[in-house]
């Protein structure tokens, strides 16, 4: 029997996708609601929702492919798919950490067959790449991944389909946009888009992907974001904002629900309230469904209001993700949040009201930002509080609007750390650590996943009990 594939797609590094809830045996052992629960992490659930989306893209488009959600976990597995022959392994790097992983599975694919073409995209490649700015600079740093094509985009299953169909002839692969392939010891660029063009998404066909299934399934409502927050990278390294058509997700809903696997559905979405009326739209077809669901997402709460709230508990909705990013009004308006406080505050109170989780997520050391402003967010957490709520380190990303002002706040970016008129990198993790001794309101969650807190909760975990598991 021939089981050769055209493709193998390798979804992430690590075993510690499926991390569980730290110190799990004492503690989650006394519950009998959580005993002896295996619970996944956000970033597990995504990728299993990217190679389902991928995947279901090279199956409408003919190219066999087989799959594996993590190199460690399924090295055996990716062994024998190399063996039974394949042509291309793409690996997805949304949530690579680390220049080695890379290294690491490139170099097992070629000590298994030299002759496979391997073809890197998406997350960590297209951060990475937007920092080097001389073509050396390139060349060293795709010759010590040492992959045979790179993607510089974080939606790509277009792409990659064409370099499979392509079939290393260069003719063809020189018309693929965004593309580094190598030629000749040295790496070859095509035509890199600024702002990449949208390809149509198609919808997952689950029934492919049963595996990927799990008691927290991701779905995605909309692809990019129409805001425009100074700090995000989210317009500049997606396609242009879309919507997904209602039908097509309610399907999708639909035939997860068959296999009487999932309890909760996280969208993915970046926001997934926008535009209002369309969000209303979608709140009525998850009401409107025969089997109810239990949902969680990011949400902007600044455009949300009380008919919609209470449209979202109606839906299922038991949490969701808020990026409040600061409590101070200036550090707001130069992040281009296009809000106040005063409206955040007032529109999480609504959450609260109707019983929906909340959390909070805050970010430290953006350019403006002071010891006052970032007291202003320590108080607005206290007064406001969310349910959880974490703080990160402001991450200093090339192609933001912030970067691209850079000179206006003396910013500068090494080795990691950043440098500004009014904060560095060191300062930043010194506030922030004292930020979390001070604030007692709300439970935080800087040494955990969201999801590891939400699924006990939904098992029936009080707070105080999550509250000690984490």
């Amino acid at each position: 029997m021939n089981n050769k594939k055209d493709c193998l797609i390798i979804g992430y590094y690590g075993s510690d996708m499926r991390e569980r809830l730290d110190r799990r045996n004492e503690l989650m052992n006394r519950h009998p609601m959580v005993k002896a629960k295996n619970y996944v992490n956000s970033n597990y659930v995504r990728v299993c929702y990217e190679i389902a989306e991928m995947g279901s893209f090279l199956q409408q488009e003919s190219i066999t492919f087989a799959y594996a959600v993590s190199f460690l976990d399924d090295k055996a597995y990716i062994q024998k798919v190399i063996r039974e022959k394949v042509d291309y392994v793409c690996i997805l790097t949304r949530y690579f950490t680390d220049i080695r992983q890379y290294q690491k599975i490139i170099s097992f694919i070629r000590e298994e067959d030299p002759s496979i073409a391997v073809v890197v995209g998406s997350g960590f490649l297209v951060n990475a790449i937007k920092k080097l700015e001389k073509p050396n600079e390139y060349q060293y740093f795709l010759n010590r991944i040492g992959a045979d094509y790179y993607i510089n985009k974080f939606e790509f299953s277009y792409e990659f389909s064409q370099i499979v169909q392509a079939n290393r002839e260069e003719a063809r692969l020189r018309e693929i946009h965004n593309l580094f392939y190598e030629k000749d010891g040295r790496y070859r660029a095509t035509r890199q888009d600024e702002n990449p063009i949208g390809h149509p998404v198609k919808a997952v066909d689950w029934s492919r992907f049963q595996d990927l299934i799990k008691p927290v399934t991701a779905i995605k409502t909309t692809i990019s974001c129409p805001l425009h927050c100074s700090f995000c990278a989210v317009k500049s390294r997606t396609e242009k904002y879309q919507l997904l058509d209602l039908e097509l997700i309610r399907q999708e809903i639909l035939h997860i629900q068959r296999y009487n696997v999932t309890r909760l559905i996280h969208f993915v979405d970046e926001t997934i309230n926008l535009p209002r009326w369309r969000f209303k739209l979608l709140l009525e077809m998850l009401i409107g469904l025969p089997t109810p669901i239990r949902w969680c997402s990011f949400v902007n709460v600044s455009y949300l209001d009380e008919e919609i709230v209470v449209l979202m508990k109606k839906s299922g909705c038991v949490a969701v993700m808020i990026g409040f990013e600061s409590g101070c009004n200036e550090i707001l308006k130069s992040m281009h949040k296009q809000t106040t406080v005063a409206v955040m505050r007032k529109n999480h109170a609504l959450l609260k009201k109707y019983g929906i989780l909340t959390y909070g997520f805050f970010i430290v050391g953006f350019p403006g930002e002071t010891e006052a402003t970032v007291q202003q967010t320590v108080d607005f957490i206290e007064q406001a509080q969310p349910t959880f709520f974490k703080i990160h380190k402001w991450a200093c990303e090339p192609g933001t609007d912030i970067w691209n002002e850079r000179d206006r706040w003396k910013l500068k970016y090494r080795n990691g750390d950043f440098f500004h008129a009014t904060m560095d990198s060191f300062q930043a993790d010194r506030l922030i650590s004292q930020a979390y001794s001070k604030i007692g309101n709300s439970i935080s969650i800087e040494h955990t996943d969201f999801l590891l807190t939400l699924q006990p909760y939904l098992d029936g975990a009080s707070l105080e009990v999550i509250q000690q598991l984490i």
